[in-house]
């Protein structure tokens, strides 16, 4: 529609050729405009095996949320357990005045 608003969602599942078992997961990134925002999220989930699966852990549960008005504010969030990561990032701008960021890392904010 030209729009740029959808849901994309992927499911997987590969056999492991050495008799390991079934490698599940899916990721789905999902465009959304609801009020003044645009969010986009990016999320990938796995099942878990018990072996060493074929998409390491560190790609398959994240989760990447963008939001911005095109104009004041961006917020970022990014979340990926296997790599202790939680960071969310907001910046506010005040066109042709200031701008500010905020940056939270965990326990830490800078």
């Amino acid at each position: 529609a030209g729009d740029g608003l959808f849901t994309l969602v992927v499911h997987y599942l590969m056999v492991h050729s050495d008799g390991d078992g079934e490698e599940k997961g899916q990721m789905t990134i999902d465009r959304k405009h609801v009020g003044d925002l645009w969010t986009t999220l990016i999320q990938t989930r796995a099942v878990p095996i018990g072996v060493q699966p074929i998409i390491p852990a560190t790609i398959s549960n994240i989760e990447i949320k963008l939001e911005c008005d095109r104009d004041t504010k961006l917020n970022v969030k990014y979340v990926n357990p296997s790599k202790n990561r939680d960071i969310h990032i907001h910046i506010v701008r005040v066109p042709g005045k200031s701008a500010s960021i905020e940056i939270i890392d965990g326990a830490r904010k800078h």
